[in-house]
């Protein structure tokens, strides 16, 4: 099955296919997009919100996001049995925008984003998007890397699942 990733640039909506997980790595696909119109967004937006609305996977595996800004923000999970805990990775001093988990809750993306036209002077790029798959019932262990994308073209307004396979943003 394939998975593919849906774009909104400048009202426009374009599809790529994204990567299949590998092993305990990140893998970096290179992503070529294709149109699709514009109204479907706000179809997609409005389903996916609708099916998560309910949804808790962080509090399911036992785990609690925690979130602290000293002029640079991180996010971790954190177990609260065992008081371990993993960094939610963003290069940005802001730190991540969200946390979008997919409809079936066995995946979540964080994404981050400088939207300046100075964005040179500071990072290596506009947008972020990391992503893990969940495999497992309990704990940190059940997070899994599956890949990591950045792009110096745009930053990223919204992000949403449209289904297990596929995933929407809206960019500028």
């Amino acid at each position: 099955m394939k998975n593919i990733l849906i774009q909104l640039i400048l009202g426009l909506f374009l599809i790529s296919v994204l990567p299949a997980q590998s092993e305990d790595k990140f893998e970096h696909p290179e992503w070529e997009f294709q149109e699709i119109p514009n109204e479907e967004y706000y179809v997609y937006q409005f389903a996916y919100f609708a099916k998560i609305r309910n949804q808790h996977p962080f509090k399911d595996l036992g785990l609690v996001q925690v979130h602290s800004c000293d002029e640079i923000c991180e996010s971790y999970l954190k177990d609260p049995m065992s008081q371990d805990s993993m960094y939610l990775p963003s290069n940005y001093d802001a730190g991540l925008l969200v946390i979008a988990h997919s409809i079936s809750g066995n995946a979540f993306l964080l994404y981050s984003a400088y939207d300046g036209p100075d964005y040179g002077e500071y990072y290596d790029y506009r947008s972020e998007i990391i992503a893990y798959k969940l495999s497992g019932e309990e704990g940190l262990s059940s997070i899994k890397p599956w890949f990591s994308w950045t792009t110096g073209d745009w930053s990223i307004e919204e992000l949403i699942w449209i289904d297990a396979d596929q995933i929407g943003m809206k960019i500028y």
